[in-house]
């Protein structure tokens, strides 16, 4: 390293007559990159996601150190929920507290949103690598075909963590294969707890993000040509679907139910179904139908409801044959 030109004696030990000063400029030391991750790649709207921020301090350290996050529309940041780690160790809350500024206040995403999370003496943690985990909840203004997606500025470049849903469909029919208009249907989770949703339009569904939702409901109705679609759904859940109201008294009260799960390559649907949940065959999985009949002739003829059917067939020509040998029999006796 040159810090000075000038002339040497002999013994090239003594530098006189310098052109300039002795100075030695070190180079400054970067930050390494920090990085962004969300808990779930795939969620529903109302769900709490928990991101995790992680970064370390140069050393020497920088004057400042921070990070600056951005949630993106429908999330809310939840002040409160902030933990803190240094070098894989959880720190205390008194310690916590007096190292870090973090909001003292939720956070709605949105296009400009933004908060710090600040270390105070970066000095302190010089050398070290700081995580900073808290929670997010999806709310109602959640994007159902986007997603959501929260940014962490990594020294002028975004570090994105997306969010995605997914969603399904399926169609009410009558026997001839017309839709049919205001049935009504309820989503449930794997504990059988109905779901509510916010109507979108003749037949089409978001999930709301809780009860308290401004318009949601857990009764769900088909539209005008018997289709029922819902978005904003996790593609890593399967929901169950029942009919809980015919659309008029002209069909029969039969109420089948059946599964949605989601294909992991692709994420479509896939519909299921089981002898208990459609004893009557009315749910085509392959055509994502589900049909209303009004008279039990209408039944498949084919799998358990033709054999059903059948049986009832048999049951009842038998009663009518017990019925004409009861009578000649009276008869004659008379």
């Amino acid at each position: 390293m040159i810090i000075a030109s000038g002339t040497v004696n002999a013994e090239k030990k003594v530098l006189t007559n310098p052109t300039a000063a002795a100075t030695v400029n070190m180079k400054n030391t970067n930050n390494p990159g920090k990085t962004k991750e969300v808990n779930k790649t795939s969620a529903a709207i109302g769900d709490t996601l928990t991101y995790t921020l992680t970064g370390t301090i140069a050393n020497p350290a920088p004057t400042e150190f921070k990070f600056t996050d951005k949630p993106g529309k429908g999330l809310t940041i939840k002040a409160g929920t902030f933990k803190f780690y240094v070098n894989g160790e959880e720190i205390s809350a008194e310690t916590a507290a007096s190292d870090f500024t973090v909001p003292t206040a939720d956070v709605t995403g949105g296009d400009n949103a933004s908060f710090n999370v600040k270390v105070n003496d970066p000095s302190k943690y010089a050398g070290k690598t700081i995580k900073v985990t808290f929670q997010a909840v999806i709310n109602d203004k959640a994007d159902a075909e986007n997603g959501v997606v929260n940014k962490l500025d990594n020294y002028g470049t975004d570090v994105e963590a997306p969010t995605k849903f997914t969603g399904f469909n399926f169609t009410k029919v009558d026997p001839d294969g017309k839709g049919i208009e205001g049935v009504t249907f309820q989503v449930k989770d794997k504990d059988g707890v109905p779901l509510y949703f916010v109507k979108q339009g003749d037949g089409s569904y978001k999930k709301a993000a809780s009860a308290n939702t401004q318009g949601a409901t857990t009764d769900v109705t088909t539209g005008t040509n018997g289709q029922l679609s819902f978005t904003g759904l996790d593609k890593t859940k399967t929901y169950t679907v029942t009919e809980t109201e015919r659309a008029s008294d002209a069909y029969l009260d039969i109420m089948p139910s059946f599964t949605v799960s989601f294909n992991e390559e692709n994420g479509s649907a896939v519909l299921a179904k089981t002898t208990t949940s459609d004893p009557w065959g009315l749910v085509n999985t392959t055509a994502k139908t589900v049909k209303n009949i009004k008279s039990i002739t209408q039944l498949p003829l084919t799998g358990a409801a033709g054999t059903t059917l059948f049986t009832v067939v048999a049951l009842l020509v038998a009663g009518a044959g017990v019925t004409i040998a009861i009578k000649s029999r009276q008869n004659a006796e008379a």
